[in-house]
């Protein structure tokens, strides 16, 4: 028998929004993971989330900005040089 919160679990899963939610999420625990052997969980959990959310913002400013309008025109040392100051 399948419930409401089954179908709304499937629903959801095939949103690209969602996908990217959980692949950043499951970065985020990744790294505080790996790092919180060193010091306080809560401490490296609240550094990588903005961290990660820092990430999320560079990954999709070169996504959705940099190279629709200078990697597609061929404009690879324009692009290249606003990678290196992002």
């Amino acid at each position: 028998m399948i419930t409401q919160a089954t179908k709304l679990w499937y629903r959801l899963q095939n949103h690209d929004v969602f996908r990217h939610i959980m692949f950043w999420i499951f970065v985020a625990m990744l790294v505080t993971l790996l790092e919180a052997k060193q010091s306080n969980f809560l401490f490296v959990l609240s550094n990588e989330l903005i961290n990660v959310f820092f990430y999320g913002l560079l990954v999709y400013f070169n996504l959705n900005y940099l190279v629709k309008n200078y990697l597609y025109k061929n404009k690879f040392f324009i692009y290249a040089t606003l990678m290196i100051l992002a």
